[in-house]
């Protein structure tokens, strides 16, 4: 996260937004913020410049603007086809997102950024960047309505004095990568990314970016030659932007296709930046070859690290004073390593190619073929495909061909998001259904199956950036979930996605020639589940107290039962309990970290 924190206040009257100001602009520098907007209807305090959204031209100073009805653009925002943030708008900017209550930001730039904007039919309108990882959270108090970076930031400038939703809560662990707007705190929620906040009087949500727009037949790049380079000259253009203000990053590499992409993006902008692998002791968690191949192709120096459970403390949440229990464990050890290798190199930024299997439509499944099928496109590329996802899937060609002529028949393309109800109580388990509600989830008229299963895919990975800590000193960026990438390669129909008996075949083929052959074009890929599997066994006696008596367990929301049989059972760990229940701990150290 790039964009600083924020607090601002929007006050229902003049009276009252007048006291509200006095006393933030009393707070201000002892805080460490600015007064960056002093209007009407607005005070917000900021830790970073922001674009100001002028009503009357020039340049002028916060000081110069207590009571108009300017507006203001909190944190990064960039031109399309610019690598450099934009520092100041044009008039012509500036009236155009005046009039259209920030919804030329979305065509004009994209970035990290969250707008507050006079509305003209009276009111505020707020506005947040679709994937921007500046976060908004808001809370109606009587006085009026509260939003900022972080819920620190709540508590101590607007007293909001956090309790628990315990529903949120249950449709968190039903489906941790389905964000909503009720977050897990009572009385806060969230503005997604693409999504705009209107003020005038009532506060009202609507949506000013979707990803179905990326997927009408008039965006679709059917050329698989085109769609390659736009997908690559996208994710480079990207990786420059969000890298530019740092002169030293900390890079992520598995070793994978995604993280190599980065990597080659990070070279091709001639950014210094030391790459990090993480290896298990278990040889399919040993990425080190790959890793190797990748740093020195692009002659970037790579640090070797071997995971070990005693760099993990289960009891620590690293999601504390975040309104979501979105932080794992195992994660711990990467970040501690990464963070060991910043301060010793002096880096301000640590970047990933986390989220790279959603964008680049890692699909198993034949949908694909089904898509095909709609578009009339019978030829010779319709075998191929089938072949293709049959030796992902490990299945037959008939097979694949037999399930897409069942998509097709059956009509309806929305995708189907499982959720997970185990070791939950029978009323967790009936949060199932709120759980994964979500309008990315219900595809419109005309949508092609595999079309509406990518976009679950890239729903499943807004999590990385939807709700960051603006209070971490040292950034992690997930450069390859911006709004460019995701719009480009949403626009290439799903089909292409696949050659050679792959998936991600768009991404292999654009970044081919900056890439050793066996990473480009590798089949396998490396997996952590041994690691945690370490953890599960080391930490076995605590867990079992730590969620039989937990605060989970006395809010009702797991199966004691079944967690205790999980937990006794001394045959070697093997299914996918073990996971769950790690899932299930990180959740009640997140809890816990609130009392």
């Amino acid at each position: 996260m790039t964009g600083g924190r924020y607090f601002v206040f929007l006050a229902n009257d003049a009276a009252t937004g007048e006291r509200w100001r006095a006393a933030l602009t009393a707070k201000a520098a002892h805080a460490g913020f600015d007064v960056t907007l002093a209007s009407r209807d607005a005070t917000v305090l900021t830790t970073r410049a922001a674009l100001r959204v002028d009503n009357r031209g020039g340049d002028r100073g916060a000081e110069d603007c207590d009571g108009d009805d300017s507006g203001v653009v909190i944190g990064s925002a960039f031109r399309r086809g610019e690598v450099a943030a934009a520092a100041t708008l044009t008039a012509s900017e500036a009236q155009m997102l005046r009039d259209t209550r920030g919804g030329a930001l979305i065509d004009l730039f994209w970035g990290d950024y969250v707008a507050i904007l006079p509305d003209p039919h009276d009111g505020t309108s707020v506005v947040r960047a679709p994937f921007g990882d500046l976060a908004c959270y808001y809370h109606a108090c009587p006085a009026g309505m509260m939003l900022a970076s972080d819920i620190d930031l709540l508590m101590r400038l607007g007293d909001y004095a956090p309790r628990f939703e315990l529903d949120a809560i249950a449709a968190h662990l039903i489906a941790a990568d389905i964000r909503h707007p009720a977050t897990c705190l009572a009385g806060v929620r969230e503005l997604t990314g693409g999504e705009r906040l209107s003020l005038r009087g009532n506060a009202s949500v609507e949506v000013i970016w979707s990803p179905w727009s990326c997927v009408t037949r008039e965006r679709r790049c059917d050329d698989a030659a085109l769609a390659a380079r736009r997908v690559a000259d996208t994710v480079c253009e990207v990786v420059a932007a969000r890298t530019a203000h740092h002169d030293v990053t900390i890079l992520l590499l598995s070793g994978g296709l995604d993280s190599s992409i980065v990597a080659a993006a990070l070279a091709r902008a001639q950014r210094c930046c030391t790459a990090i692998t993480m290896v298990t002791r278990d040889a399919g968690g040993d990425e080190r070859a790959h890793a190797r191949a990748t740093a020195s192709h692009l002659a970037m120096p790579l640090i070797e690290i071997v995971r070990d459970t005693a760099m993990v403390d289960i009891a620590h949440s690293a999601a504390a004073g975040l309104p979501y229990p979105i932080a794992r464990s195992f994660s711990q050890a990467t970040m501690r390593a990464a963070e060991t290798a910043a301060a010793s190199l002096g880096a301000s930024a640590i970047v990933h190619g986390g989220g790279g299997d959603n964008v680049f439509c890692a699909l198993q499944s034949a949908a694909p073929v089904a898509d095909l099928i709609l578009a009339g496109k019978i030829g010779t590329d319709l075998p191929n495909l089938a072949r293709d996802i049959a030796a992902l899937a490990q299945t037959t060609t008939f097979a694949v061909l037999q399930q897409a002529m069942a998509r097709v028949w059956r009509g309806r393309p929305d995708y189907r998001w499982r959720g997970d109800t185990s070791l939950l109580s029978v009323d967790a388990a009936g949060q199932r259904e709120a759980a994964l509600a979500h309008p990315w989830l219900a595809a419109p008229p005309g949508t092609m199956p595999g079309s509406a299963a990518h976009v679950a895919l890239v729903l499943g990975a807004l999590s990385l950036v939807q709700s960051p800590d603006a209070r971490a000193s040292l950034p992690s960026i997930a450069v390859l979930l911006a709004q460019p990438v995701i719009e480009a390669c949403l626009s290439v129909p799903t089909w292409r996605w696949f050659d050679r008996g792959r998936n991600r075949a768009i991404a292999r083929h654009g970044f081919s020639a900056m890439l050793p052959p066996g990473i480009a074009w590798r089949r396998s890929k490396g997996a952590m589940d041994s690691f945690i599997v370490e953890l599960f066994e080391r930490h076995r006696t605590h867990l079992k107290s730590l969620l039989l008596d937990g605060m989970l367990a006395a809010y009702g929301l797991l199966d004691r039962a079944a967690i205790a049989a999980v937990l006794d059972d001394t045959a070697p760990t093997r299914g996918h309990d073990y996971a769950r229940v790690m899932r299930l701990a990180d959740v009640e150290v997140w809890l816990r970290s609130w009392a």
